[in-house]
């Protein structure tokens, strides 16, 4: 379970908003060269959205060399000013370094400001024991925060550890919960679990049909296991079944974001 980095569109900042919001504009449609000119000069005045835009150029690659100690810096002066989604990257760049540490103190406060994201990462440092006492308990705490938040990767490590009772009761039905939660938002992991528990029927009727459903999907984004769970399952199918679980399939809508 890694530690991801998060990057999100956020509001303009005070400062020249008209302006600004036009250069974020040409940053999210790759017009780099242009919103750099432009966020430099509103970064140095004290723009948060231009400070974290900064950042994410350069801890990114984008329209600049690659640099983390410049990432660190701009991260850096916003998440100073209380920008929430630059203290969530700040603590993602130290988590890659190893100064857990700094990683810890900088996801808590986007965690406790309610980012989904950095609820996640701090349960991936306790589940993991990164510079912390490993706490399966703790973890799942974090990980309920950022999953009802609508975290899919929280969400599939919930349906785990209510599936191993790893941290938390054991609980099949809280399990299948999560990974259906998980599976709407496109977790392909989720999805083959999902399907396992439909082919054997644990904690929800034995279905081959929605168990192979799951399972095409999960296989689409690439699991292998899914792939080939789905192939042993379809050899004990009906050509009408598995014509019904690939159309069921088609009409499960695109993840909610």
């Amino acid at each position: 379970m890694r530690v991801m980095l998060l990057a999100v569109v956020c509001s303009a900042g005070t400062s020249g908003a008209a302006t600004l919001a036009e250069t974020d504009a040409a940053y999210r449609n790759g017009r780099y060269e242009q919103a750099l000119k432009s966020f430099f000069p509103a970064a140095a005045k004290g723009d948060r959205l231009a400070q974290y835009r900064l950042g994410e150029m350069y801890g990114l690659g984008r329209g600049v060399r690659q640099d983390s100690s410049k990432a660190v810096a701009w991260y850096g002066r916003a998440a100073a000013q209380g920008h929430i989604d630059s203290q969530n990257n700040l603590g993602s760049i130290y988590y890659d370094q190893r100064d857990y540490g700094k990683a810890l103190k900088w996801f808590l406060k986007a965690a406790r400001a309610g980012n989904a994201s950095a609820q996640y990462n701090v349960g991936n440092m306790y589940y993991n024991g990164d510079g912390v006492t490993r706490d399966h308990a703790k973890a799942a705490e974090w990980y309920l925060k950022a999953g009802k938040s609508g975290d899919a990767r929280a969400q599939n490590n919930l349906g785990f550890m209510h599936s191993s009772g790893r941290g938390v009761e054991k609980d099949e039905a809280r399990a299948c919960f999560w990974y259906k939660k998980a599976s709407e938002h496109g977790s392909r992991d989720a999805q083959a679990a999902l399907g396992s528990i439909y082919e054997a029927g644990r904690a929800a009727p034995q279905d081959h049909v929605e168990a192979y459903k799951w399972y095409l999907l999960a296989s689409a984004q690439g699991h292998e296991k899914a792939r080939r769970y789905m192939e042993s399952l379809g050899s004990r199918m009906s050509l009408q079944q598995v014509s019904e679980a690939k159309a069921r399939a088609a009409r499960v809508p695109p993840p909610r974001d």
